[in-house]
């Protein structure tokens, strides 16, 4: 099976996890009752991000538990066994929605017992306590696993206009849980399955950007200021009168300097892997996380359009093609990088630059590298001065994306001087950077999301038929899609930092 991957560099934003352990004692389980009788009065209340409930069973003799078909939401695991034992309640995320509540129906010794799952919406759900050191699911806040507009947002680069920005859709298509359950478990084959290393040191990183994108975090880490009255105008302070074309005289630059934290990452080609051997396997054991691996709302879909192409039904075929573009959009993050990022689009004096400081954009770039952006103590007072220059000969658009909103206003403020004669500016430079943090506490995590890992929404399937039949109905919606076109045809391109690498053949 083919697989590509694309990466972008973007300035937006989302993953929590916990493991939830519903404990009972021989006092709250009385005769008759095999669940702890404070959930079968009050139910269970959960944490919107990606769940895995254990709740112990006490029963005379056989029991099994249930939820409606039309709950595509939750998985119970071990949903059914003899006497003392444990059902397992997996739940996918509950991204931006609402409080969603689901009635399960508990059988134990030809008794009924129903009790209620409720999980909160992603903005009223309090965050689980796992410590600092839950990386995957810090990585989960800024979208990891979930789907997003891959083709429309790839495509638009291509076309006249405004550019679409990277939007994400409100459902999840791996289940970080289990995953990170699966990766815990000691074995071999799931060492890898799925990732998140922070960063050792915080070293800075050069981007060079086709333009500022204007994309926010929807945790309101990111703002941006614009400067304009700095010595922009042929060297001379003040606002230009003239009658030339002020762009004649301008030499453009995107730049961005970031600072990665963290790295976090699904093999999602092992995860698949692992996920269809199970589906494959004849007495899979229930109890088995490789089941949850793909939500439960995906790995319906995805059963119900291999079901219909195997059967050679395009009609059906079609219309889940059609709810899963809907529910998942056209790609699906496995990859992101978190961090903090300062972002310039500059309008550089061009006869200041070329002819006073007789350098290029690459000499420029080189200035702001080793003086204005290094955090090393050893910066060069000549890059630092050459850069500082620059921008005061420059009419440039701010941004400041992720890190302490305090700090970040002080750097602001300190390259928006036009006189620049704030001397510590390196060094509020350097504070802001220290201040970023990964945390899995998303109202503490102040990461912006630097870089996501994408591929198309037709690679969560194992099969080139299905594979096909996902494209083939996005070529009726894309006729013109310039993404599909370049995948079909296996090249590689670069768009706004967008890279794409294919070797499907049909």
């Amino acid at each position: 099976m083919k697989k590509s991957i694309i990466k972008t560099c973007l300035a937006t934003a989302g993953i929590l996890f916990m493991s939830c352990l519903a404990a009972c004692s021989d006092d709250d389980t009385p005769a008759g009752q095999p669940i702890d009788k404070n959930i079968i009065e009050n139910g269970l209340s959960v944490y919107a991000q990606s769940n895995i409930v254990e709740i112990p069973v006490e029963a005379a003799g056989a029991w099994s538990v249930s939820v409606p078909d039309t709950c595509d939401w939750l998985t119970v695991l071990n949903d059914s066994g003899n006497g003392r034992d444990v059902m397992t309640i997996v739940l996918d995320d509950n991204i931006g929605g609402e409080m969603r509540t689901v009635t399960a129906t508990l059988n134990a010794g030809g008794a009924t017992t129903e009790f209620r799952i409720s999980q909160y919406g992603e903005l009223d759900g309090i965050v689980a306590d796992n410590g600092d050191n839950d990386y995957i699911q810090t990585a989960a806040t800024k979208k990891l696993g979930v789907g997003c507009n891959l083709i429309e947002y790839y495509d638009s680069q291509y076309k006249k206009g405004t550019p679409v920005g990277l939007n994400y859709s409100r459902n999840s298509v791996f289940n970080l849980a289990s995953l990170e359950k699966l990766l815990d478990s000691g074995e071999d084959d799931y060492a890898n399955i799925v990732s998140a290393v922070p960063r050792a040191n915080l070293n800075f990183e050069a981007a060079n950007m086709d333009s500022i994108i204007d994309k926010r975090d929807s945790l309101g880490v990111a703002f941006q200021l614009n400067v304009s009255y700095a010595k922009f105008h042929f060297g001379i302070s003040g606002a230009y009168h003239g009658n030339e074309d002020l762009k004649d005289h301008t030499m453009k630059l995107a730049y961005s300097a970031e600072y990665p934290t963290l790295d976090a990452g699904i093999s999602y080609m092992d995860a698949l892997t692992h996920y269809s051997n199970y589906m494959a396997e004849e007495n899979a054991p229930k109890n088995d996380f490789r089941k949850t691996i793909l939500t439960t709302g995906m790995a319906g879909l995805r059963k119900n359009i291999e079901t219909a192409v195997k059967s050679n039904n395009t009609a059906v075929a079609n219309r889940y093609i059609r709810q899963l573009v809907n529910n998942y959009g056209t790609g699906v993050v496995v990859g992101s990088t978190l961090g903090g990022r300062i972002t310039m689009d500059l309008d550089m004096d061009s006869l200041y630059i070329k002819e006073v400081m007789r350098v290029d954009t690459a000499t420029v770039k080189v200035g702001f590298e080793l003086g204005l952006f290094k955090l090393d103590a050893d910066v060069e007072v000549s890059y630092l001065n050459s850069s500082i220059s620059v921008l005061q000969n420059s009419r440039y658009k701010l941004e400041v994306a992720g890190g302490d909103m305090t700090k970040a206003g002080e750097v602001l403020t300190a390259l928006s001087n036009a006189d620049y004669s704030d001397t510590g500016l390196p060094d509020r430079i350097k504070d802001w950077a220290y201040s970023i943090r990964n945390d899995v506490d998303y109202t503490k995590c102040n990461a912006d999301l630097l870089q996501v890992d994408i591929i198309p929404i037709w690679e969560i399937f194992d099969d080139f038929e299905c594979q096909d039949a996902v494209i083939n109905y996005l070529e009726g919606i894309y006729p013109n899609s310039t993404f599909i076109k370049r995948y079909l045809a296996g090249e590689s391109t670069d768009v706004r930092k967008v890279k794409i690498k294919s070797t499907h053949t049909r």
